[in-house]
C-alpha cells in the first residue's frame, strides 16, 4: 500500500534508525498503524521508539526503487527536518549535512559539516576534522569568506599531523 511505501522509502533515505515521530512525521501520516504492518510482515522491526529495516538489503532494494529526484528532495527534506533537533549539533552534524548534501542544499551542508569539524577539533579527532573541513570546503564558492578559516583550520590539523606536503 501506498502508505507503507511511504514509510519504506523514508527509512531507505534515512539510511538508519528513525524514531517512529519522524518517519510519522515525513510520510504524513498520524497513526503508526503503517509500521506495526511492516513489522508485523518482517520488513522492519521496532526497537524501543525507534523503527527501522529488518536486513540492510531491504534498505538497499528501497533506496534503488526511488526516483532520483524524489531523493534530493527526500535527502533535502529529512536533513532541514533533522537540523532542528539536536543531531545539528557536535560530531552528529555531519549526519544532517550530509542528509542536505544529498539533497543538493550545498551552502547548509558546509554550515554543518563546520559545525562537525569543529566538534571534532575541540575532541582531538585529527582524521574527522580533516575529513569534515575537506568536505565543508568542497560545498563552498571559491570566493566564500569561511574559506579562509577552514584552510586555516585545516592548515592547523595537518601541522599537529607533520604533514608538510598537505599543509
Amino acid at each position: 500500500p501506498a502508505q507503507e511505501h511511504a514509510v519504506v522509502d523514508w527509512l531507505a533515505i534515512a539510511g538508519g534508525p528513525l524514531p517512529v515521530a519522524v518517519v510519522l512525521k515525513l510520510s504524513g501520516r498520524e497513526d503508526d498503524e503503517t509500521v506495526i504492518r511492516l513489522c508485523a510482515r518482517g520488513v522492519c522491526d521496532r526497537r524501543g521508539d525507534s523503527v527501522d529495516f529488518r536486513h540492510p538489503l531491504a534498505r538497499d532494494v528501497a533506496f534503488a526503487a526511488i526516483r532520483p529526484e524524489d531523493r534530493v528532495r527526500m535527502h533535502r527534506e529529512l536533513g532541514e527536518h533533522l537540523a532542528q533537533t539536536s543531531l545539528a549539533r557536535g560530531l552528529s552534524a555531519a549526519i544532517v549535512a550530509r542528509h542536505l548534501a544529498r539533497g543538493e542544499s550545498y551552502d547548509r551542508a558546509a554550515q554543518f559539516y563546520f559545525e562537525a569539524a569543529s566538534a571534532a577539533r575541540e575532541s582531538h579527532q585529527t582524521q574527522l576534522v580533516i575529513r569534515y573541513y575537506r568536505r565543508a570546503l568542497s560545498y563552498l564558492a571559491p570566493d566564500d569568506k569561511s574559506a579562509v578559516d577552514g584552510h586555516e583550520a585545516l592548515e592547523s590539523a595537518y601541522r599537529m599531523l607533520g604533514r608538510r606536503r598537505e599543509r
